[in-house]
C-alpha cells in the first residue's frame, strides 16, 4: 500500500500501540492462555482441511498477533506437533510483551515480525501459509480490503483464514460514545492530549448514556485504564461490518465463505433461539441468506464480531468416516454440556446461549468420545451394548442427522489422528 494518507493513519495507530499495548499483559500477573475460538488444530484440520492434514507440517501466519493472547493460545496448542507460528504485529512493543509470555510458558515455536500487514510480501518474501489467523485487526486498517488482498495472496494453495472483524449493530454503544469522543477530542495534538480531554468525559459518563447498557465494556475500560479507552473509544482508525458488507469484504478478495468460527455468530443466526411462531420461521427461512442473517443481527442486538473461515475454495470438512477421531473442541469462550436425557446446553460465556435436544443414538455416542476411540470403533461399542441401533450403516445414518446441530457449531471436531490424550 502506498498511499500517503494511508500511511499516516497506520503511523498514528502504531504510536497509539506502541505507548499503550492492549491488552498490556506484562502489567499482570495473570496467566494467559487464552485462544481465538477458531484456533483448536482439531477444529483447524475438521473444518478446513478435511481432517486429514498432518498439523507437522502447518505453517501458520498470526497477523496482527498484538500482545499474545491468542499467539499463546494455538502455540501452546500446535507445538507438540512441532507446527511453525509467525506473529507479526505493527507495533514492537506490543511484540516485547508477547515475546515475554511465551519465554514464561516455555513456548518456542514463535517467529516474531515486525511490521504492516500491507508488507508482508516484502517481510516474509515467498513465504505462503496453511493457516492465517487475523482476528481483531482488519477493522483497524485505513484500508481493511487492501488488508485482505494481502492475506489472500500468502494463503498456500490448500490454506484458509480465519477473520474477525466488528459487527455494527452489538456495539451500537460503543459507536455513539465514540462519536461523542470524536467531536470532543477534535483537534487534540497527541495522545497525551487526546487522553486528557477524554478520560475525564468519561469517568463523568451519566447513567443515561448507552454505554451503560453494555456493563462488559465498561468494566473492560474500567480494568485495562488508558490501553483499553484509546483502543474501544479513542482509537484513530475503527469500521465495523454487517453480514453485506463482511460478504463482500470476502468477495473482492476472491475468498470463499465456508463457515463462521465464531459461535456467537452461529447462535445468533440460529432460529431455535427465538421461540418464533411456525409461520415466522417460514418466513425467515425463506428469506436470502443474507437478508435473513441481517435481520437476525437487527433482531438479537448484541453480535459484536462477523467472523468466518474462507479460503479460496479449498476449503472442505471431515465427513462421519469409520477411521475418524471425535475430538471435544477446545473453545475459549464457549461452554457446552451434555445430560443423559439428550439435552445440549450450549452457552457463549460472553452473550448467550442455547438449549438443544439430540437423540438417543447421538448422546451414546458423545458419551463414547474420549479423544483417541475411533467413529468405526465407537459404533461397535454401541451396537453391542444396544443392539436395537441395527447394523453400521443403520448407525451411522441416524447418527450423521442425530448429530446435526453439534457438527454445526464445532462441538466436535472429526480428525484422522489423535490430537489429545484419551480423556
Amino acid at each position: 500500500m502506498t498511499n500517503p494518507e494511508h500511511r499516516a493513519i497506520e503511523s498514528r495507530v502504531r504510536e497509539q500501540y506502541e505507548r499503550f499495548p492492549f491488552p498490556d499483559y506484562s502489567k499482570s500477573r495473570a496467566v494467559v492462555t487464552s485462544l481465538a475460538n477458531s484456533d483448536d488444530p482439531a477444529r483447524i484440520n475438521g473444518a478446513l482441511f478435511g481432517g486429514r492434514s498432518d498439523p507437522s507440517t502447518w505453517s501458520i501466519l498470526i497477523a496482527g498477533g498484538g500482545t499474545g493472547e491468542k499467539t499463546l493460545g494455538l502455540a501452546q496448542l500446535t507445538r507438540q506437533f512441532g507446527a511453525r507460528i509467525v506473529h507479526l504485529d505493527l507495533s514492537g512493543r506490543s511484540i516485547e510483551v508477547a515475546e515475554g509470555l511465551c519465554r514464561a510458558t516455555g513456548i518456542s515455536n514463535v517467529e516474531f515480525v515486525q511490521g504492516s500487514i500491507y508488507d508482508i510480501p516484502s517481510l516474509l518474501p515467498d513465504r505462503r501459509f496453511d493457516y492465517v489467523q487475523c482476528m481483531g485487526v482488519l477493522h483497524h486498517l485505513p484500508d481493511p480490503q487492501a488488508g485482505l488482498d494481502v492475506l489472500a495472496g500468502v494463503l498456500s494453495d490448500r490454506g484458509a483464514l480465519s477473520l474477525g472483524v466488528y459487527a455494527d449493530v452489538g456495539r451500537t454503544a460503543v459507536y455513539l460514545a465514540r462519536e461523542a469522543m470524536s467531536i470532543l477530542t477534535d483537534g487534540a495534538e497527541n495522545l497525551d492530549e487526546t487522553l486528557a480531554i477524554g478520560r475525564p468525559a468519561i469517568e463523568r459518563l451519566p447513567k443515561t448514556n448507552w454505554l451503560h447498557s453494555d456493563p462488559a465494556m465498561m468494566r473492560h475500560i474500567g480494568r485495562h485504564g488508558d490501553n483499553a479507552l484509546l483502543d474501544a473509544l479513542l482509537h484513530t482508525c475503527d469500521v465495523a461490518y454487517d453480514a453485506y458488507s463482511f460478504r463482500e469484504l470476502l468477495d473482492r478478495s476472491g475468498l470463499v465463505f465456508a463457515d463462521h468460527c465464531e459461535p456467537i455468530q452461529k447462535i445468533v443466526y440460529d432460529m431455535r433461539c427465538y421461540g418464533f411462531t411456525a409461520d415466522l420461521r417460514q418466513r425467515i427461512a425463506a428469506l436470502p441468506e443474507l437478508a435473513r442473517k441481517r435481520f437476525l443481527e437487527l433482531f438479537h442486538g448484541r453480535l459484536v464480531v462477523q467472523s468466518a473461515y474462507a479460503s479460496r475454495g479449498a476449503a472442505h470438512r471431515a465427513t462421519f468416516l469409520d477411521d475418524m477421531i471425535p475430538h471435544r473442541t477446545v473453545f475459549a469462550n464457549v461452554r457446552w454440556t451434555l445430560d443423559t436425557d439428550g439435552w445440549v446446553e450450549l452457552r457463549d460465556t460472553r452473550f448467550t446461549g442455547l438449549r438443544m435436544r439430540i437423540g438417543e443414538a447421538a448422546t451414546m455416542y458423545l458419551l463414547y468420545v474420549n479423544e483417541a476411540r475411533t467413529n468405526g470403533e465407537i459404533l461397535d461399542d454401541m451396537i453391542a451394548k444396544e443392539p436395537a441401533f441395527g447394523d453400521r450403516d443403520t448407525l451411522r445414518e441416524r447418527l450423521e442427522r442425530e448429530l446435526t446441530p453439534i457438527f454445526h457449531y464445532d462441538l466436535i471436531s472429526l480428525c484422522d489422528r489423535p490430537f489429545r490424550p484419551a480423556s
